[in-house]
């Protein structure tokens, strides 16, 4: 796919500031599987850096203790990709303050509306599909679909052996 055709997938990118006090550690972003790349930045650290790790438990308790990824005002940006760190940029990332002063983090987030040939609806058709598959009623959804929907399933299942087997 050429570049230029990557960008009707992306989002305009999410710009948060976090402000850190005290030494305690709070969530930096969420988990998003959308997320492809994030930026983390501590443009005004204090003396000491601050720990990143997308597991809490890692996380600094005291100030002598680092545990996760160390950023400091006189480190580059920290720059998570999925290009390298593959499903490590779709986590939720913490970060640990270690120092009794407070200061802001920058954090940028690169996401997709979609990943790309993923079928719009998909996941609403899953929905549909494990219902169907779990013999629930399908209330609110056209008997014709319905209908087709139990024919797809079962012509996929007598030539799978009837028990979701290849014959």
């Amino acid at each position: 796919m050429a570049p230029w055709d990557e960008n009707q997938y992306y989002q305009l990118p999410v710009i948060n500031y976090i402000t850190l006090t005290g030494n305690k550690s709070q969530q930096l972003v969420k988990a998003d599987p959308y997320r492809v790349g994030i930026l983390v930045a501590c443009p005004n650290t204090p003396a000491g850096p601050i720990t990143i790790s997308p597991d809490p438990t890692l996380l600094p308790q005291a100030a002598t203790l680092f545990n996760g990824v160390q950023i400091g005002s006189d480190s580059p940006p920290l720059w998570i990709s999925h290009d390298t760190h593959k499903a490590l940029v779709s986590a939720e990332w913490w970060v640990a303050n270690n120092q009794a002063s407070s200061f802001s983090i920058t954090t940028i987030e690169l996401k997709l509306y979609q990943w790309p040939h993923e079928v719009k609806g998909a996941r609403d058709f899953e929905a549909i599909a494990r219902r169907l598959r779990q013999g629930n009623e399908l209330s609110g959804i056209s008997p014709r679909v319905v209908q087709f929907l139990r024919t797809v399933r079962d012509n996929l299942l007598s030539r799978r052996g009837g028990n979701g087997h290849a014959k």
